[in-house]
């Protein structure tokens, strides 16, 4: 469906193994950077022009390395990823996915023209890191009450769709207590 809106859709293959995890405490800002993608961006960037590139996500913000002058470097940063370990370690879930430590996030956030963060308070906090400007998206959601005897035989039934990261599975869980305490 992308490949009929959009001008362009390419892929860009792995050129070496995902590293999920580190021994360090902390991920550095491009530990999980292939340069297989700088060599596409190369020939993409000398090729076309852009006038603005969003990057999802502070670990892939070496991207804005290769972006030519003049072109906006927009991030959009998904989630906070400086103090997620130490988040997540106090609530007793796994450290999984990205997490590093202030100063690399600060460099993918000085990398970019403009910072996109989803909720006001990581928004407070991305200003406090960098001088760029940090706007709010959020998102978009609309409260929704749902009871059993809006189902037709009162039961209501759920649909998850996620991966099994220990965040979602312990969100998840909680979600559920706090759900079915309320029903």
């Amino acid at each position: 469906e992308m490949a009929r809106q959009w001008d362009f859709l390419d892929s860009i293959p792995p050129s070496k193994p995902f590293v999920y995890q580190t021994d360090d405490r902390h991920f550095s800002i491009d530990d999980w950077w292939d340069e297989a993608i700088g060599h596409y961006l190369r020939y993409k960037f000398d090729g076309q022009r852009y006038d603005a590139v969003v990057v999802n996500y502070a670990f892939f913000s070496k991207v804005f390395d290769y972006v030519p002058e003049g072109t906006m470097k927009i991030l959009d940063t998904h989630d906070r990823l400086s103090g997620r370990r130490e988040m997540l370690e106090a609530n007793g879930v796994q450290a999984e996915f990205f997490y590093t430590s202030s100063e690399q996030e600060n460099i993918a956030l000085n990398r970019a023209d403009v910072v996109i963060a989803i909720t006001s308070e990581e928004a407070a906090y991305f200003r406090t890191q960098t001088s760029r400007p940090v706007i709010t998206v959020g998102h978009v959601a609309q409260r929704v009450e749902i009871t059993p005897s809006a189902a037709k035989d009162g039961v209501v039934r759920l649909g998850f769709l996620g991966s099994s990261n220990s965040i979602n599975v312990q969100n998840f869980n909680r979600f559920l207590a706090v759900s079915y305490t309320h029903l």
